[in-house]
């Protein structure tokens, strides 16, 4: 009985041991699978015939804090929610606490309500036919709107596969405007 377990167990061991093997594919069938699969498709998002109702922008900022009597200099993400039909938006910090509370001014609004409107997102697919380091890129943005959600800039990738971004120049633009917006929304605090 002893011999037929280690028999059948041998024989597992073998089948098991050859699952995956396959032979490796010819150099012309690499071309081949090369020219079927070197263009990644994309697809384009109007965000005009959307309601965006929000954007939550994270920035990073050095912050000085005291803890059992040492201070320390921390770099920060900090999330900036910001209501676009109010202008109202709050900062939330990873290190926690209260959200701050804040207003942008009526043009600062305007200008990204302008840069969202006039937007369309660019969704790249998965590359296939490069190697591609698993690298994690946070989004710098997330766009709410009635249809969905789009959390721009980011990828799991090195070859940014499948990430979503503002198409053309308005990713500039919208990255140029949160690095204003970066550098004044302590002072834009709302009238009482």
């Amino acid at each position: 009985m002893m011999k037929a377990w280690i028999s059948s167990l041998f024989v597992l061991a073998i089948i098991f041991s050859f699952q995956n093997c396959q032979k490796a594919p010819h150099v012309d069938e690499i071309s081949s699978m090369h020219l079927s699969s070197s263009h990644a498709s994309s697809s384009k998002i109007n965000l005009s015939s959307e309601q965006v109702q929000q954007i939550d922008v994270l920035i990073e900022e050095k912050e000085t804090i005291t803890r059992g009597g040492n201070t320390y200099d921390l770099m920060v993400n900090k999330m900036l929610e910001i209501d676009l039909k109010t202008g109202v938006f709050q900062v939330v910090s990873d290190l926690g606490g209260t959200p701050a509370r804040y207003c942008l001014t009526e043009s600062f609004k305007n200008e990204l309500v302008s840069i969202l409107k006039t937007s369309q997102i660019c969704k790249s697919d998965t590359v296939k036919d490069r190697i591609c380091a698993q690298v994690i890129k946070p989004a710098y943005a997330q766009i709410l709107t009635d249809v969905g959600q789009y959390d721009l800039g980011q990828s799991a990738d090195s070859c940014g596969s499948e990430s979503n971004d503002l198409c053309g120049d308005q990713a500039k633009m919208l990255k140029g405007f949160i690095a204003t917006l970066k550098t004044q929304y302590k002072t834009l605090n709302c009238a009482p």
